[in-house]
């Protein structure tokens, strides 16, 4: 059930501008052809597509929008968005007939002609929903619906991603793995630790499943397995000899080192500048202080001419001197006027910072990394793994060095990890293994608690016709409450959500589920601890909310 959101006036009437210079440049954009720098001629060539995101709703949710998918022509549908959520814009009715915006939590959709699955308001890759658009292209049908979309938006994003705990949100782990490389997902059994590593990989590679790697550690798992090793091979006329293999964590180390890129869009941005200073006789963008304006306009050969001051022409090297850091002549002149035309073409034209974004990131998800002895399983890779010598400056030649067979051999020479690789763990913190887990390798890692609390919102893949959220979530709270009350246990006993979603597979039989799966779980928190037993029917009672057994 999706949750009701407030807006103000000001919140729906800067998304009815937004929308609107959205479909304003969607038209103007149809038919339009330009060229690459390679060449190749573009249909529907988008100019001037970027515009600073609005926040609305109390500064809560950036709204931000996308025209061009590669070179820069126009998506098969454009999009505007909130984080991870879409409202796709179908300016060639091939979904209805008619021009509309439709909402969906496929991203894929920005890139695809794909038909629409059919409409259910529950499932996270299947909902949808429309509005159409005027016949004339600049303005919704109906103008309520501008608010509409704008509620839908918001509340289809809260509804998958509402969770107590702010750590436990996924936007915030997001930040958390990209600032520090490194992070491990705890808490008790049940919560969704798995699940969310899982949903960040997704969300930091573009749910692109080449970059990213599960393994689940167990106390069989050792060095060979996850860095490399000797290998058995059987070379014909029966002779079996040993050959070195790369494991597991090498293989996808060197893969992410071969797709690390320095590249940036500037020749893009740059060419988008000068087409619309080609349509534009002056162009007049705001100075770094803004008290002024600054105006130029295209010169005879593909440069441009400032026309009120006498910084004289402006070359593309010159500003992409100052756009990596450099001085952008030689006299270091006028190079604050130069930073105000990149201002204006990360605004206008999405120029991405130097370096910015400009690499494939790669996810390693290592399940249960505490069930294996991790001073064997990592060796000599604790110095590599930190976060400060990450790349080259981090490289250390493992215990197999010198066998390795050439040139062809993942890090021949010496072993690092990538800077574009980001490893997320995951335990148990009841599990006995965790005391065990090496000091050394904790403090390379950022340690997360998931609390029961944090991922109630797996609850909502129950189905609401045979069970209501609410009433799993106070039986949930109310076992977890007095859990916390018994001596010697605590949050780290508490039971997650996950438990709870096996009422799917008995029938919505909630006698069942205690019965089968949540009291077996109590009984072992309390094996060989005084009043066991009266703790259980506690637990019990709580689990029924002090009502007679269903």
């Amino acid at each position: 059930m999706l949750r009701e959101v407030e807006l103000s006036e000001k919140d729906i009437q800067a998304f009815i501008e937004y929308v609107d210079s959205f479909l304003e440049i969607c038209k103007n954009s149809l038919g339009r052809k330009s060229k690459d720098k390679r060449g190749r001629t573009l249909d529907n060539y988008v100019v001037g597509g970027t515009k600073k995101p609005i926040i609305v709703s109390r500064d809560k949710y950036k709204v931000q929008r996308s025209f061009a998918h590669g070179n820069n022509s126009l998506n098969a549908y454009p999009y505007v968005n909130i984080w991870w959520l879409s409202l796709f814009y179908d300016w060639q009715g091939q979904q209805w007939g008619r021009k509309a915006f439709f909402l969906s939590t496929k991203q894929e959709y920005s890139k695809l002609d794909k038909t629409l699955p059919e409409p259910n308001g529950r499932g996270l890759h299947s909902y949808y929903k429309k509005w159409y658009v005027a016949e004339d292209g600049l303005r919704l049908e109906n103008q309520k619906d501008y608010e509409d979309m704008l509620k839908n938006m918001i509340m289809l994003y809260n509804d998958f991603t509402q969770e107590s705990g702010a750590e436990s949100s996924t936007r915030e782990l997001k930040e958390r793995l990209l600032s520090s490389k490194n992070i491990i997902l705890h808490g008790p059994p049940g919560t969704g630790k798995s699940y969310m590593a899982m949903e960040l990989a997704k969300q930091i590679t573009g749910d692109n499943e080449d970059q990213v790697e599960f393994v689940q550690f167990h106390p069989s798992y050792d060095y060979t397995d996850f860095v490399e090793g000797l290998r058995t091979k059987h070379y014909g006329n029966n002779e079996i000899g040993f050959e070195i293999m790369p494991g597991t964590f090498m293989k996808f180390c060197d893969k992410a080192r071969c797709n690390q890129s320095a590249m940036d869009n500037f020749d893009e941005a740059w060419e988008m500048l000068l087409e619309e200073a080609r349509e534009k006789e002056e162009l007049s963008i705001p100075s770094l202080t803004e008290r002024n304006m600054i105006k130029f306009q295209l010169s005879a050969k593909d440069t441009l001419r400032f026309t009120d001051i006498k910084a004289g022409t402006l070359t593309k090297q010159n500003l992409y001197n100052v756009y990596r850091g450099e001085q952008g002549r030689p006299s270091n002149a006028y190079d604050n006027y130069m930073r105000a035309v990149l201002e204006y073409m990360k605004e206008n034209h999405e120029l991405q910072g130097y370096g910015e974004e400009s690499e494939k990131k790669y996810v390693f998800i290592i399940d249960e990394i505490n069930r294996g002895e991790i001073s064997k399983i990592f060796g000599e890779l604790f110095f590599s793994l930190d976060p400060g010598y990450r790349g080259e400056k981090g490289a250390v030649m493992t215990q197999y060095h010198t066998l390795h067979s050439g040139a062809e051999y993942p890090f021949h020479e010496k072993f690092y990890v990538p800077e574009n690789v980001y490893i997320i763990g995951t335990m148990n913190d009841i599990d006995r293994s965790v005391e065990s887990f090496d000091f050394a390798m904790r403090r390379r890692f950022r340690f997360i608690e998931i609390e029961a609390k944090d991922s109630l919102s797996m609850l909502k893949q129950l189905d609401e016709s045979r069970v209501t959220v609410d009433d799993v979530e106070e039986r949930l709270t109310s076992v977890n409450e007095k859990i916390e009350d018994i001596p010697g246990l605590d949050k780290a006993y508490h039971v997650g959500p996950s438990y709870f979603l096996k009422l799917k597979d008995v029938d919505y039989d909630f006698e069942v589920l205690w019965d089968e799966f949540i009291h077996p779980l109590l009984k072992e928190y309390l094996r060989n601890h005084m009043d066991a037993e009266e703790h259980l029917n506690q637990l019990k009672e709580a689990y029924y909310l002090g009502k007679e057994e269903e």
